[in-house]
């Protein structure tokens, strides 16, 4: 097309072309021409427009003022959820570190209270050559014509043995552990046995049958308390991993020690000599180091339901405080049944002091349970309480004050010859239960008129301060 526009320009431009006069067909082929580049042009000037042509312009819509607070509302939401969770992830962070230097035992005080726990020394595994078998504990006890005595001379054979023998931690657990459940179903025999009908300790059967039921019972109590001073006494980071498995052995330590107290009650005898100072130091080493284990539930052998450390011991000091052995052996059962149903009216007092005074109130008695003593202490409310801090402290008063007015209801009843209906002698006539209460009555009037005893606490200074502080 140019070249037809230059080659156009041209002949009409020469001077040739005006000199020579144009013919018909000449001006036709001229019009033509000019005609194609006018049209070119024309396609140029159209094309160059439309490519200079500006994208249509899109109307802005400015948003509204309430289009702009919902925007701002969740742009400040997103902002406090993304800090929340930044704050959260970081507490999760730090709260694990906690734990897992706890578990560790990196952050776990120093137990420096002694055990003072009298144990077995162990021999070398060649002078020992029974091999335990948890299968071979229960085919002992699930032979059907196996006499019970026994079975219990059997286990109390064995479990001297165990005592003595040079095995792991885990391995004498698991043993133990098979023990516990079938030897204290046929302690509770033995003790249901002696309720119906005391013991004759002239009948040499049954009397070794005791001796052997006794025996074992200790042992058994001995190989627990044998794994828990090794893990008691470790380092921290040995202790720390193993927390859970000490504060449940504690545990049954104590079930295992009140089973054995309800033993010697339907036998008409003492504790064993070591058993109150355990309890005591238990319950003192839990409140130091471990306070949360002293409530946590498990399965009780001795207790019809789940139990804690600290009922354990309120229910041991319970039943050694009260005049147990002038009462027939035909009421202990009403006896267990009473104390069962009101032993939640004693409670413990924390060891700090400023808690002791603010639980104390007028006419307040309390038991005091040394944790390196035999026996309790009994303070009256004029009685200065000293910041020692070595003493777990009972109060008694409410269960004192539950015993003399059901001692009256019983009374009453028998003056009226009524059958008597309190609900904690429910089984018992009314001369059982009048019998019953008055025999707890006496101990409590005795109780309340002993003089307060003295002895001596050991207990260093910087143990002292950790507390106080």
């Amino acid at each position: 097309m140019n070249k037809l526009k230059i080659l156009n320009n041209g002949i009409n431009q020469s001077p040739a072309r005006k000199s020579i006069p144009l013919d018909d067909n000449a001006n036709a082929f001229n019009n033509q021409l000019q005609l194609i580049a006018t049209q070119i042009e024309q396609e140029k000037i159209e094309m160059a427009q439309a490519n200079a042509k500006p994208e249509p312009a899109v109307p802005s819509q400015s948003p509204s003022p309430e289009k702009n607070s919902a925007l701002s509302a969740i742009s400040q939401k997103l902002k406090a959820k993304s800090r929340e969770l930044s704050e959260k992830g970081k507490a999760k962070m730090e709260q694990s570190k906690a734990e897992l230097d706890e578990y560790l035992g990196r952050t776990l005080p120093e137990r420096t209270i002694s055990l003072e726990f009298i144990l077995p020394i162990t021999k070398s595994k060649k002078d020992i050559e029974t091999n335990f078998q948890e299968k071979e504990i229960e085919k002992l006890f699930s032979a059907k014509n196996k006499a019970i005595a026994s079975m219990l001379e059997i286990a109390d054979r064995e479990l001297i043995t165990l005592s003595k023998a040079p095995v792991s931690n885990s391995k004498r657990i698991a043993l133990l552990n098979a023990y516990t459940p079938l030897l204290s179903e046929k302690i509770k025999s033995l003790i249901s046995m002696f309720e119906r009908k005391p013991c004759n300790f002239d009948d040499k059967k049954r009397a070794t049958m005791v001796d052997h039921g006794c025996s074992a019972l200790k042992h058994l109590i001995t190989g627990y308390k044998q794994v828990y001073a090794d893990v008691y006494e470790s380092a921290n980071i040995i202790y720390g991993p193993q927390r859970k498995t000490a504060n449940l052995i504690a545990f049954q330590i104590m079930d295992l020690l009140y089973l054995e107290q309800l033993l010697t009650t339907s036998l008409h005898l003492p504790v064993p000599t070591g058993a109150i100072k355990t309890v005591n130091k238990i319950v003192y080493i839990l409140s130091l180091y471990e306070p949360e284990a002293l409530s946590h539930l498990h399965p009780s052998v001795s207790l019809e339901n789940s139990s804690s450390v600290e009922e354990l011991f309120i229910a041991f000091h319970l039943l050694n405080k009260l005049d147990r052995h002038t009462l027939s052996s035909g009421l202990h059962k009403h006896l267990k049944q009473y104390l069962n149903q009101h032993r939640k009216l004693v409670s413990t007092i924390p060891l700090t002091v400023t808690q002791r005074l603010d639980h104390c109130e007028p006419g307040q008695q309390l038991w005091c349970a040394a944790h390196d003593q035999e026996y309790l202490t009994q303070l009256n409310h004029t009685d200065a309480l000293t910041p020692d801090n070595s003493m777990i402290y009972l109060q008694v008063q409410a269960f004192f004050n539950q015993v003399k007015q059901d001692y009256i209801t019983c009374l009453k009843f028998r003056m009226h010859n009524k059958q008597q209906n309190i609900t904690s002698l429910a089984g018992a006539s009314t001369e059982q239960a009048l019998l019953l209460m008055s025999k707890l009555n006496q101990s409590i009037i005795a109780l309340e008129k002993t003089p307060k005893q003295i002895f001596t606490v050991f207990i260093n200074q910087s143990n002292l301060e950790h507390l106080v502080a």
